[in-house]
């Protein structure tokens, strides 16, 4: 009999506890998500400065309808002239997406690439990250002849599917009115 007076007391505490617990995670929340934004943007602001170093600055664009990228930015120099397109773009790898900032200049060709973040095998898949293997990109418009990584085929296929694609989105980017 103490026993069914007593279930009604811990379902009473326990959800106490659950309550402050998501009270506390959605305050830690609240606090570290402006952050991590910034930190996010710092990072892609890094990379389009590698991408185009004499560049002054880097303006959004309008994305196609339908498109495969996340998000468009052109790079200009200092007298305005436009140096080249980056595309953000974040096809699906074998651990989930793989989030990339690629640049392309007047040419077509990549000038740059960037993974920002991925949640792939660490030792197999993230070997997409290493310079071996996005460096077959640099300075191509065309990537018939990129090698994907052996024991990584699904994240290296996901990384060249995506450089296509941000390649396909990159000549029709549109300045925002």
């Amino acid at each position: 009999m103490k026993n069914k007076e007593s279930t009604p007391m811990l379902v009473l505490v326990l959800g106490l506890i659950s309550l402050v617990t998501a009270a506390l995670l959605g305050y830690v929340n609240e606090i570290t998500e402006p952050k991590i934004a910034e930190l996010k943007m710092a990072e892609q602001t890094a990379a389009f400065a590698s991408f185009f170093p004499d560049a002054d600055h880097f303006d959004e664009a309008t994305l196609p309808d339908g498109s495969a990228a996340s998000a468009g930015y052109f790079a200009y120099d200092a007298s305005g002239a436009e140096m080249g397109r980056i595309v953000l773009i974040a096809p699906t790898g074998f651990g989930g997406p793989i989030e990339m900032a690629i640049g392309f200049d007047e040419n077509s060709a990549v000038s740059g690439f960037k993974i920002l973040s991925l949640s792939e095998t660490s030792g197999v898949g993230t070997r997409v990250t290493e310079e071996s293997f996005w460096g077959q990109f640099i300075g191509k418009s065309s990537f018939e002849d990129v090698d994907t990584l052996t024991g990584a085929t699904i994240s290296s296929t996901a990384v060249l599917k995506g450089v296509n694609d941000a390649a396909a989105v990159a000549p029709q980017l549109a300045a925002q009115s």
